[in-house]
């Protein structure tokens, strides 16, 4: 089982390359800081030693404060087993966080685009869309529609158990929330699963629609109840033929409850509001026979065994909500609900075979599996039809809605090791800085330019005065701006450097002038 990683969202606003390229430098920012408090904590250990008042000597290492990782790697050849538990961890360990902390800078990049990525967070939003209506009754050829409505319902996890009132704009990556939806009709639907069957043709050519007749079979398929007078039948078919063979083939029977039963007699119409049922089913037929002599000169159902079939369905009671009957909504809102009672059954399960024939012709010539749509696709189908069917006046409307929306995720791990060494570094800096003070007048010399001015000091007490040992920081300091090291040969005529004061170097340089005059 892969381990649980955690991501924190940032405000939606930020956009991911500028999130990884600030956090790169911080990273950067903070590595460098985090090198200079070692570095200082380091020294200040050696330094606190040096500042007791009962000691008055320290192992001189104990006060090299590395700055980066070539000062790690300059002590490295020092240290030996010999110098003490005390000093070896007092080198070792520093040098190890610096060069961690330097490989870290090092990598910033990747550590920042590694915990980072684009996520999504549901945030309710007024969404566009278009409402319903009952003007129309039927839509065809509406594949691009189809497509980007099928596959937003299946994002949006829109359940089969409603035909939709509303379309939300198909750009918007919106989710289904139930309490965010008030559609008109209900959806009761069992799903039978791809089950194989035996068909036989008969080669019935007479295109009397008799489906039954045609391919003997298929009949026990559907229950008995909807095989009753009060339903109306339609099918088609999608696939291509070759030879005297059709190599596969979709059949798409549908039938509902007929249209003569939303009849009301008091207001001599049609209606829009009585429960029905409707059975959409797909039956697939492999190597089937085929027969080039049909009414028209075409090809038509073969005679003979089909090689081998199956069928998937769907069997769906659908009503209107309670909550939405016509007597609990005003016209406005009755008018702008999905209208399935439709006597165009034609267009319906034509648009079923408009939908699925390119991609069933391109898997049989390719020989490749046959996508054989589920109850559970046919249905889902049938509802981005219907709604797509009724919004075509295209009246605009707005709902509130969960959409995801695209922001960066911060890594919940990554943070946390990123705060917890924001309060290691804060409590080092305010234990070594704050806390941990070296005695007033106490001066150990920390940086490069403090141990120079240091060795200054100490060359002119030998060689000049040896009051300079006692001289403040700010007269050595004016010494060290014109300070020169110069090569000089002692008694034995042998060459070594040593360190001139800058007023040793001035008063040399105008001797100098004066000889030359």
């Amino acid at each position: 089982m892969a381990p649980l990683v955690f991501w924190f969202f940032l405000p939606s606003s930020w956009e991911l390359g500028n999130v990884r390229a600030i956090l790169t430098l911080i990273i950067n920012f903070l590595c460098a800081v985090g090198i200079g408090v070692v570095s200082y904590s380091t020294w200040k250990v050696g330094a606190l030693k040096l500042s007791r008042p009962q000691k008055s000597s320290t192992k001189l290492l104990s006060l090299y404060a590395p700055t980066g990782l070539g000062d790690v790697l300059d002590i490295i050849p020092l240290i030996r087993p010999h110098m003490g538990l005390g000093l070896l961890a007092q080198l070792i360990i520093p040098g190890f966080i610096i060069a961690l902390l330097s490989a870290v800078a090092v990598t910033s990049g990747p550590i920042a685009r590694y915990s980072t990525r684009v996520g999504e967070k549901v945030q309710q939003i007024l969404v566009p869309g278009t409402l319903a209506s009952a003007d129309h009754s039927g839509i065809g050829g509406a594949l691009v529609k189809w497509n980007a409505t099928i596959d937003r319902f299946n994002s949006a996890n829109f359940p089969l158990d409603q035909l939709a009132d509303f379309l939300p704009d198909n750009r918007v990556d919106w989710k289904y929330s139930e309490s965010e939806w008030n559609n008109s009709w209900s959806a009761s639907c069992r799903w039978t699963e791809r089950t194989a069957i035996e068909l036989y043709m008969t080669g019935n050519t007479s295109n009397t629609g008799e489906l039954f007749h045609e391919i003997q079979g298929l009949r026990h398929i559907f229950p008995d109840e909807i095989l009753q007078d009060g339903y109306t039948e339609r099918y088609t078919d999608a696939g291509p033929y070759r030879g005297d063979t059709l190599p596969d083939t979709l059949v798409f029977v549908a039938m509902q409850s007929h249209p003569n039963k939303s009849w009301d007699e008091e207001a001599e119409a049609y209606t829009n509001q009585l429960p029905f049922h409707f059975t959409i089913a797909s039956v697939h037929l492999h190597n089937a026979p085929a027969n080039f002599s049909g009414p028209d000169g075409g090809v038509t159902w073969g005679t003979g065994p089909i090689e081998q079939s199956w069928y998937t369905m769907a069997n769906c009671d659908i009503k209107r909500v309670a909550s939405r009957a016509p007597d609990k909504i005003d016209a406005y809102a009755e008018s702008h609900i999905a209208h399935p009672w439709t006597w165009d059954y034609d267009t319906t399960v034509l648009a079923f075979r408009s939908f699925y024939e390119a991609t069933l012709t391109e898997q049989t010539f390719r020989k490749e599996p046959i996508y054989h749509p589920s109850g559970q696709d046919l249905f889902r189908f049938y509802q981005a039809y219907l709604v797509t069917k009724d919004i075509q006046n295209y009246e605009d409307g707005n709902r509130t809605l969960s959409v995801a929306v695209a922001t960066v995720e911060l890594s919940v791990p990554f943070l946390a090791v990123f705060l917890l060494y924001l309060v290691l570094l804060g409590l080092a800096a305010f234990w070594f800085v704050v806390i941990r003070r070296l005695p007033y007048g106490a001066a150990v010399p920390r940086t490069k330019i403090e141990w120079m001015a240091q060795g200054l000091r100490e060359s002119s007490a030998r060689e000049v005065d040896a009051s300079y040992l006692t001289d403040g920081w700010r007269k050595i300091g004016g010494e060290l701006r014109d300070a020169e090291v110069v090569t000089l040969r002692d008694p034995a005529q042998r060459l070594y450097n040593t360190i001139q004061l800058g007023s040793q170097v001035r008063q040399q340089r105008g001797l100098d002038s004066t000889l030359k005059a």
